[in-house]
């Protein structure tokens, strides 16, 4: 086999991958949301690393490309989750983990062997596609959840009180959601590296029509969808993540052809009214105002004693 047709190979299992994993699930088994894809997952990226590894054999080039500080971390990273596993209580759990989750060591190891296919290969990925075609699933992923509002057992007969489409759980639907939505924002940030222009541009000159429609279309229905899944974890990381945003171009705004004072300002004010609007909200959160915004009601009764906190509070405090 050629190095070109290897390289084709790995290409096309990275939409497969990427596309795949979310839409995938079996009807029938044991945990048919979770463990099926987690078992597409793995399966899938055995056949891009192997395939990787065939092309490095051939051409030398694609081996030396992930020599870098990050690989060589998430090197790091691999030994010591091996030695804690091999050490820990119980090496068989950690190691496979749960059929329920199936997020042990053995499929960090694949993720770790993607991330090296994908440093290896940036320069022949064509990362445009590849991200519009991760924002086009989440269109499909998002249309089942609306159906499920309307049919909650539209999905395997399971009854579903809050919509989870493919992934079967609205807390694992809502991070795959939040994980896109700023990939939306970086694609409306980064246009011109994708487009190949050159020059201080942050405006939308240089969209063609179809593409500035799909990304902000694609970017506000995944933050109406997150909502309308009501989970709180993603929907406060929305918030922190676009406060972080805002603060850090309040320092260094985007690259504009617009002065950059009145930029700095204009982030400072979107900061300010988070700020203000988090306030509003904390002391008249028991309002039935708020009971008409799909997400937001369920902030109403947080606090540090609620039972549904506490395994939160558990974890973090294992973790640490």
């Amino acid at each position: 086999m050629s190095a070109r047709t290897l390289l084709n190979t790995c290409k096309a299992f990275l939409f497969i991958l990427l596309v795949g994993t979310p839409l995938f699930y079996i009807g029938q088994g044991v945990y048919p949301f979770t463990l099926s894809k987690t078992a597409f997952f793995q399966g899938i990226s055995e056949i891009l690393i192997f395939s990787w590894l065939a092309l490095a054999f051939i051409d030398r080039r694609y081996l030396g490309r992930w020599r870098t500080p990050m690989a060589i971390t998430l090197i790091l990273f691999t030994t010591i989750l091996i030695i804690t596993t091999l050490t820990g209580v119980d090496p068989w759990r950690s190691f496979w983990s749960t059929q329920e989750r199936g997020v042990g060591v053995f499929t960090f190891i694949h993720l770790i062997g993607i991330s090296f296919v994908a440093g290896s290969l940036y320069r022949d990925v064509p990362w445009k596609k590849l991200f519009y075609t991760s924002l086009g699933a989440t269109v499909i992923l998002n249309s089942i959840a609306l159906l499920q509002l309307k049919t909650p057992d539209l999905l395997l007969g399971v009854l579903m009180d809050r919509p989870g489409s493919t992934f079967g759980n609205p807390t694992f639907f809502a991070g795959y959601l939040l994980f896109h939505v700023f990939l939306g924002i970086y694609l409306l940030l980064r246009h011109e590296r994708f487009s190949g222009e050159s020059g201080p541009r942050s405006d939308f000159s240089s969209w063609r029509t179809w593409e500035l429609v799909f990304v902000l279309g694609t970017l506000f229905l995944n933050i109406a969808v997150m909502f309308i899944t009501e989970t709180r974890g993603d929907i406060l990381g929305l918030v922190a993540g676009v406060f972080a945003l805002f603060i850090l171009f309040s320092f260094v705004p985007p690259r504009s052809r617009f002065q950059r004072v009145s930029r700095r300002r204009t982030y400072v004010a979107l900061c300010g009214i988070i700020v203000l609007f988090a306030g509003v909200f904390w002391f008249t959160r028991s309002s039935n105002v708020w009971s008409v915004v799909p997400g937001i009601d369920r902030f109403k009764n947080v606090s540090l004693s609620s039972l549904d906190l506490q395994p939160r509070i558990i974890a973090l405090r294992e973790a640490w």
